[in-house]
């Protein structure tokens, strides 16, 4: 029986010697899975909170297109009750109105110019000369010298070799420099 008990008590020990390793294997496939699923979690976080900034960004540019669009409206508003009209070109950051007065040598027109921003260099005016039938007969510029909302400007724009007869003007082009 001692041979028997012997064997047994190996046969246990050798069982215990193989469990014992299965465990460790498990620990060691258990920590690795832990800390593989860590580094997805991070992962995975960071992914989302970039696109969290991202979508908060969109919504700030958003946000500034629309206060945008409503200080435009504004001031569209604003500059057309003062009887100014909107550039064609300035997309309603530049307004200008007619003024009667006399010109010097030349056939010109006079305008009040009136800004929705600030202009540090001047505006650029330009104008047509046209006939009643539409046809342009002479063109006239002028650069206004720095503007901004509390300060407007008048200018003159001289249209040279303009022959007589009944013209009219048409502004082409105002926009901050």
């Amino acid at each position: 029986m001692t041979a028997l008990s012997l064997l047994l008590a190996a046969v246990g020990g050798g069982f215990a010697v193989f469990e014992r390793g299965q465990v460790a294997i498990a620990a060691s496939a258990h920590a690795s899975a832990i800390k593989k699923k860590k580094s997805h979690d991070e992962k995975v976080a960071k992914r989302e909170a970039a696109e969290a900034a991202e979508r908060e960004a969109a919504q700030a540019v958003e946000d500034a297109a629309a206060e945008l669009a409503r200080q435009k409206a504004q001031a569209d508003e604003s500059a057309e009750e003062a009887g100014f009209t909107p550039s064609p070109t300035a997309d309603g950051l530049v307004f200008y109105k007619p003024v009667e007065a006399s010109c010097s040598l030349m056939s010109c027109a006079w305008l009040d110019i009136a800004v929705a921003q600030d202009c540090p260099n001047g505006v650029y005016v330009a104008a047509n000369l046209e006939t009643s039938s539409g046809v342009v007969v002479s063109y006239g510029n002028k650069i206004t010298g720095a503007l901004d909302p509390s300060h407007g400007a008048a200018i003159e724009i001289d249209f040279p070799n303009a022959p007589g007869g009944d013209l009219t003007y048409e502004i082409t082009d105002a926009h901050c420099m």
